[in-house]
């Protein structure tokens, strides 16, 4: 009996510094390639204007390394089926564009806003993962679900209203991104519940997804960025090889921090994601505040940032009370 509670014990301590490990890491990722995305297309730091190129890099980068992944380190994570045609064009398609438009469009509101203001922005990306969950019929609406919408939006109005550096352009790429946040997330809910796609875990997603994202971030970068004067930029005449290594290096962060939140998820649960991810966001603008001097931190801000957070706190509660009462229903059903 005492063998068995010590093994219990130990697989707990194990399970909780197992969940300590892969926080600390989703923090250190995401943190560190939010502050690399800033640091190098801001025009107070590198200046380097090429965001949706820089993107389409990460994209190759993430497909490389998931094809290394599930042929040479877990194959049992290569994709059971492909997709037929229609399904590709379809659903895997939009969803491609979706989010690396969202990547791109949020990469290149950096050049001109602050990190904190983005984060605040970004914060309200699940009011729109509501509506076009309404919309794609994974949801029924709610008089809860609209009152959660109607309080993040009120905080995201009182954040922006605060901002004291108010740049439009950055605000409409970074809105736009936020928007096209909700339209991915609802699609990719779709393609992972979907088995006959052959996307029912992060790698074999990537594999599918990366290649169009590439693709579309790339047509976007030669309608919007100048080409002409990328091998005359500062950084690509000064060292060519160091901002090649810079570029490939965010799209291994990149990586990095999407594993870390399927790892985090696979060892603990939805709660546990969705409690840290709230914690993340505080952790951002704060070292965003201290970092950069990312403008005033004013009143208006912090209330609005307050209800914000407190209705993507609300968003989380309802959808995990409501995935615990569908399992209860379904045990009992059977």
């Amino acid at each position: 009996m005492h063998n068995i509670k010590s093994i219990i014990v130990t697989n707990n301590n194990y399970k909780t510094l197992l969940t300590i490990f892969y926080v600390l890491a989703w923090y250190t990722t995401s943190l560190g390639l939010s502050m690399y995305n800033r640091w190098l297309f801001s025009v107070d730091h590198l200046n380097f204007a090429y965001p949706l190129f820089t993107s389409t890099i990460h994209m190759v980068m993430q497909f490389i390394l998931s094809a290394i992944c599930v042929t040479f380190i877990w194959p049992s994570m290569r994709p059971s089926r492909l997709p037929t045609i229609y399904d590709y064009m379809l659903k895997v398609v939009p969803c491609g564009v979706a989010t690396g438009l969202d990547i791109g469009l949020s990469n290149s509101s950096l050049k001109v806003i602050s990190l904190s203001f983005y984060t605040m922005v970004k914060s309200g990306a699940p009011v729109f993962v509501l509506l076009f969950a309404f919309l794609f019929q994974l949801e029924k609406p709610t008089w809860k679900l609209t009152f959660i919408i109607l309080l993040i939006c009120s905080g995201v109005l009182l954040m922006v209203g605060g901002e004291t550096r108010f740049n439009l352009q950055g605000y409409i790429e970074v809105q736009s991104a936020t928007i096209l946040s909700g339209f991915r997330w609802s699609i990719t809910q779709i393609l992972l519940a979907s088995a006959s796609l052959g996307m029912t875990n992060p790698l074999a997603t990537s594999l599918f997804l990366s290649p169009v994202m590439a693709a579309a971030l790339l047509v976007a970068s030669f309608i919007a960025e100048d080409f002409s004067l990328l091998l005359q930029s500062p950084l690509m005449v000064s060292d060519p090889v160091k901002l090649i290594a810079m570029l490939c290096f965010g799209g291994f962060l990149a990586f990095l921090m999407v594993m870390s939140e399927f790892q985090l998820i696979r060892v603990t649960s939805v709660v546990t994601f969705s409690v840290a991810g709230v914690l993340k966001e505080v952790l951002t603008i704060a070292v965003s505040l201290m970092v950069f001097r990312d403008g005033e931190f004013t009143v208006a801000k912090a209330c609005g940032l307050v209800v914000s957070l407190f209705g993507v706190g609300l968003y989380n509660y309802v959808r995990i009370v409501a995935a615990n009462l569908e399992r209860e229903n379904y045990k009992s059903s059977g």
